[in-house]
């Protein structure tokens, strides 16, 4: 454990284009590297802060009994947002949200949801005062991207910390109403996605494949509705896919590329399903399990996080395993969902 320390930005260089990542002290221990993704955790000044918190340590606790936590990444709507609170007390909430982290030495790493800056602090000003903090891996992505959080961190195969050996993702899906020329839920735009494929292409250009890669993001792409109505997934569907109304082609990038093996979202309190596409077998969709009480919660099962658990054998090889850690410190067992005639086929605002 202990902090991994952020040195500033690293830059790799190709013609007309410049990939911004980090220098971020992530790297594999004993061959392997485990993330725990919290998502939706609302705090906003109200009774179940502290019960958020708690379910944030029950994992957390649960998932070092034994073992590593090398990165916890929260995926969005970290704050509810409210226009009331000063910028003394939502600094107060977000040093709330990140105090399990700190007080076990964690780092993490964040990507903004849909109602983080709808508060009195802007994106630019909440992801400096998270990067202000010890543990923070965050990093603010390039100025002329729509979203503050587009960015990248590699995670090494040893301390020497000299071959990359993964990859971490992190893409903006930005506020409603703010994916081009449509109303509704946020969305990574065209450009964000171009970005996206420009770093793959940069960092993979001289292998013979891909880093094994990971992305986080906050709204789901519209795929998941095609996913649910036509794949066996694992896990459940409780509520409708909020997703954005312009496919923006993210989906469509991931495949060509071949690089992230799992694109993990929030958003919908009550979905906690992954699959993957027969035509794709490799690229599993996820959410993640939401993790706070606040908002609008799940009542039919506990609240918690999902968590990736990284190998890397002596070829340089990952694979991978996951699963759910729920609030009681239990792992789940998600049943196994077939296609079915309840099917949506329009993205839900």
């Amino acid at each position: 454990m202990g902090w991994g320390g952020r040195v500033g930005p690293w830059e790799v260089v190709c013609v007309g284009f410049v990939v911004v990542g980090t220098v971020s002290g992530l790297h594999f221990n004993d061959g392997t590297f485990k993330v725990v993704q919290f998502t939706d955790m609302h705090f906003e000044y109200d009774y179940p802060d502290q019960e958020t918190t708690q379910v944030q340590q029950t994992v957390l606790d649960s998932e070092l009994f034994g073992a590593r936590v090398d990165l916890v990444v929260t995926s969005g709507d970290m704050l509810t947002g409210n226009d009331k609170w000063s910028a003394d007390e939502e600094t107060a909430l977000w040093k709330q949200m990140v105090g399990p982290m700190m007080d076990r030495g964690l780092n993490w790493a964040i990507t903004f949801g849909n109602h983080d800056d709808r508060g009195v602090m802007t994106r630019q000003e909440l992801m400096t005062l998270d990067q202000s903090l010890q543990g923070s891996l965050s990093q603010i992505g390039p100025t002329d991207l729509p979203g503050v959080s587009n960015y990248w961190l590699p995670v090494y195969s040893d301390s020497g910390e000299t071959d990359i050996a993964a990859v971490l993702y992190f893409l903006d899906t930005l506020d409603s109403g703010q994916c081009p020329n449509v109303s509704g839920n946020g969305c990574a735009t065209y450009q964000q996605v171009e970005w996206y494929k420009n770093v793959s292409r940069t960092l993979n250009v001289d292998r013979t494949s891909p880093f094994f890669s990971l992305m986080f993001f906050h709204i789901p792409l519209d795929e998941y509705m095609a996913l649910w109505n036509e794949e066996v997934c694992i896990g459940t569907k409780g509520e409708r896919v909020c997703c954005p109304d312009l496919n923006t082609g993210l989906y469509d990038a991931l495949v060509e590329m071949h690089d992230v093996q799992v694109a993990s979202c929030g958003h919908d309190h009550l979905n906690d399903y992954c699959g993957a596409f027969s035509e794709h077998p490799w690229l599993q969709l996820c959410y993640g399990r939401k993790t706070g009480i606040g908002g609008w919660y799940p009542f039919e099962k506990p609240h918690g996080a999902r968590v990736f658990h990284l190998t890397l054998d002596s070829q340089g090889n990952v694979g991978y395993s996951m699963w759910i850690r729920n609030e009681h410190g239990e792992q789940e067992v998600q049943l196994e969902h077939q296609p079915s005639d309840s099917i949506q086929h329009e993205c839900y605002y």
